[in-house]
Formats: structure tokens, C-alpha cells, sequence
């Protein structure tokens, strides 16, 4: 069960670095399910570029389950913008000299912005991110290869993954001798 407490251990744990979002890390815990795991977050910005509005100073996080980026502004309202995991497709970060902006791209919006983060934990966000999805790749590889039952699709889906660069030529070629049993 997540508390105040673990919120902020989780934030002195990762390095996380604020200067405007005490009041949402102090109550970050009320929207984080209990079996929720937190990966990562950084304080920025949001900007959605669908409408070109800033939200104000928030805190974005990842999570084994969620992108999610949640401000609570000075009179008391709250903005919680959140995608599920496995609707994100791609998180990069810009390096700037003093801040980063962090790029995330989802099947629900186009291009979710967060501006001035902290370049680390904008950098962390982005190589768990990078971890995350090639798990992600490597259990649908596993799930391609188990449901092939005839050679010639079994042949197809691993041509497929040598084309997106996922398995080598060579390796493409020792699991199609080992199809064809030559």
C-alpha cells in the first residue's frame, strides 16, 4: 500500500529533484493503486500538443501500468492526465543546459510534452521506458514463435522479426534450418 512516506522514500531513492511540486508528491499516494509499481517520475510542465495549453507545474510518473502526470494547483484543483502502458509507444527526452523536456507518444493522444525536467530524471525516465518495451518485445516474440503450429507461418513470423531488426540474419538462418530440420 502506497503512503506519503513510501512516495517520498520512492523519490529520495530515485533522485527525484522538486522545487514546485511538494504538495502533489505529499499526496501522490492517493491515486496509486496498491499493486501499482513506480519506475520513475520527474517534475515538469505538461503541455498537450493537441491544444497547445500548459498546465502548470505537476509531477510525471511511470509505472508498471500507467503514464500518468498529475498536478494540484494552489486553490485545491486537480488535473490527473493518464495513459495506459500499453497504449504508449515511444518516450524520448530532449537535453537542454539546465532542463529537458520529456516526449511521450501515445495511441490515445498524439504527443504528450513535459517541459523543464530535470535532465536525470528525465534520462531515467526514458531508459526504464527503454527497458520496459523491450520486455514488451520479447514476450510478443515469445507469443509469435508459440502460436506458430505450420512451418511456413513459423517461417513467416521469423522473417518478420529479422526485418525489424529484432533477430539477426544469422539467427534467422539457424531457426530456419531448424524449422525445415535441415
Amino acid at each position: 500500500m502506497w503512503t506519503k512516506e513510501k512516495v517520498k522514500e520512492f523519490a529520495n531513492d530515485i533522485g527525484y529533484h522538486y522545487q514546485f511540486t511538494s504538495g502533489e508528491l505529499n499526496t501522490l499516494h492517493t491515486i496509486l493503486s496498491d499493486d501499482e509499481e513506480c519506475y520513475a517520475m520527474t517534475e515538469g510542465m505538461l503541455k498537450k500538443v493537441h491544444v497547445n495549453k500548459h498546465s502548470g507545474y505537476g509531477i510525471a510518473l511511470l509505472t508498471n501500468k500507467r503514464f500518468l502526470f498529475y498536478h494540484k494547483s494552489f486553490i485545491g484543483s486537480v488535473t490527473v492526465e493518464e495513459f495506459p502502458i500499453d497504449t504508449v509507444s515511444s518516450i524520448s527526452f530532449h537535453n537542454g543546459l539546465l532542463f529537458s523536456s520529456l516526449h511521450v507518444y501515445a495511441a490515445i493522444v498524439d504527443e504528450i510534452i513535459i517541459q523543464q525536467c530535470d535532465n536525470n530524471n528525465a534520462g531515467r525516465m526514458v531508459q526504464v521506458w527503454k527497458h520496459i518495451l523491450n520486455k514488451r518485445n520479447i514476450f510478443q516474440i515469445d507469443s509469435a514463435i508459440e502460436t506458430a503450429s505450420d512451418p511456413i507461418a513459423e517461417l513467416e513470423k521469423w522473417h518478420n522479426l529479422k526485418e525489424k531488426g529484432v533477430i539477426t540474419e544469422d539467427e534467422y538462418n539457424s531457426k530456419k534450418k531448424q524449422i525445415l530440420g535441415l
